[in-house]
């Protein structure tokens, strides 16, 4: 398979993962009566007492694949030590997600009992490690798109993700303390206008992994001959510029 085709196939998977985990976090709030988007988070809807607990673990799970499979994409289209950066956090978040959907919770945390249980210490293991991972995963998410404004922003082809890029982590950064700071009536629909923020910018990237013309420019590499720039000219022609033909 051609890098061109690769990252093609990369950018669709990252396109293509948010949207399937939309469809999920859409479709398993209507399998349990009684469950209430406004107040209770989405983990919720992947606990022990989930009535379809599947339903929300697959569509994490795909997006975890097309978060992976964004920072693959941008591995092999880009180059650059801010990349490497952005790139290591994408790939700590989409493990993270990955642990967070397998490590299902026993109980919904809004709940007072719930709180009491991981209080005393009477919850499992893989209900802690969910509460850990989810932590993880929002602070990586939210770091790598401003990470990436950087390097973005000195490329042509990436350059309007930049602005993009930097107002998704601001905007999730708000969204993220609203969703601490509400009242309990309100934490499911914090929560999910926090997570919508991240979510859409995978699939934005994605898309524009899909797009790009070519292979992808790596960075330091010059594709145009500006007007006085004598970087852009190879040794050989330099010479011939400053001394005449040899």
């Amino acid at each position: 398979m051609s890098r061109t085709r690769l990252r093609r196939v990369l950018g669709g998977a990252a396109s293509a993962g948010p949207v399937a985990c939309a469809i999920a976090w859409v479709t398993a709030p209507l399998t349990w009566t009684g469950y209430n988007p406004w107040r209770q988070d989405l983990s919720t809807l992947s606990t022990l007492a989930a009535p379809w607990p599947w339903i929300t673990v697959s569509g994490e799970l795909l997006l975890s694949v097309g978060i992976l499979g964004l920072a693959t994409g941008l591995a092999i289209t880009l180059a650059g030590r801010d990349v490497l950066v952005g790139v290591a956090m994408l790939v700590t978040t989409g493990l993270a997600i990955a642990a967070q959907a397998v490590a299902r919770e026993d109980c919904d945390t809004g709940l007072a009992a719930c709180a009491a249980r991981e209080e005393a210490g009477l919850v499992s293991w893989h209900h802690s490690l969910h509460g850990y991972a989810a932590v993880l995963s929002f602070v990586t998410v939210l770091a790598a798109p401003i990470v990436l404004a950087r390097p973005f922003r000195s490329q042509p082809a990436w350059h309007n993700l930049a602005a993009y890029s930097v107002g998704t982590t601001v905007a999730g950064l708000v969204l993220l303390v609203a969703y601490v700071a509400v009242p309990d009536t309100w934490t499911g629909l914090a929560q999910r206008l926090f997570v919508t923020v991240p979510v859409a910018w995978t699939a934005v990237v994605g898309a524009r992994l899909v797009r790009l013309p070519g292979a992808g420019t790596p960075f330091g590499v010059r594709t145009t001959d500006p007007v006085g720039d004598e970087s852009a000219i190879r040794p050989a022609d330099r010479r011939r510029r400053h001394h005449g033909p040899a």
